[in-house]
């Protein structure tokens, strides 16, 4: 199963820095990762591994690149998010693979991701 889903996020990835034109850019970038916490939020509070699941990956997706300066929409994501790509990336891991379990410790990676990502 987990190699199941960190094929499909793979794929994801692979396919969405394959077509990069197609991304968002400035405050529709920041709409959409905040979007897609938004999502993690909610999944979190309501207890849905699937929902989350399902968020985390998207969210993953949306930080790939900085497009933060070219919005001028307020953010709360940190820089340390794409300085820190890699500690950024093991939390939101870590967070797919707690959910993809249905083990609730997958709650504990949100103060740790807030704590060290978010402003």
């Amino acid at each position: 199963m987990k190699a199941k889903i960190f094929g499909i996020a793979a794929a994801l990835l692979v396919s969405s820095v394959g077509v990069a034109d197609n991304h968002p850019t400035g405050d529709a970038a920041i709409e959409a990762r905040q979007t897609a916490m938004k999502a993690v939020g909610a999944a979190a509070k309501a207890g849905d591994f699937p929902a989350l699941n399902e968020a985390a990956l998207a969210s993953q997706i949306a930080f790939q690149a900085d497009t933060t300066a070219d919005g001028t929409l307020k953010t709360k994501a940190s820089p340390a998010i794409w300085e820190d790509a890699a500690g950024f990336n093991a939390i939101m891991t870590q967070l797919i693979e707690l959910s993809t379990a249905g083990d609730r410790a997958a709650f504990g990676t949100c103060k740790a991701c807030h704590s060290d990502y978010r402003e």
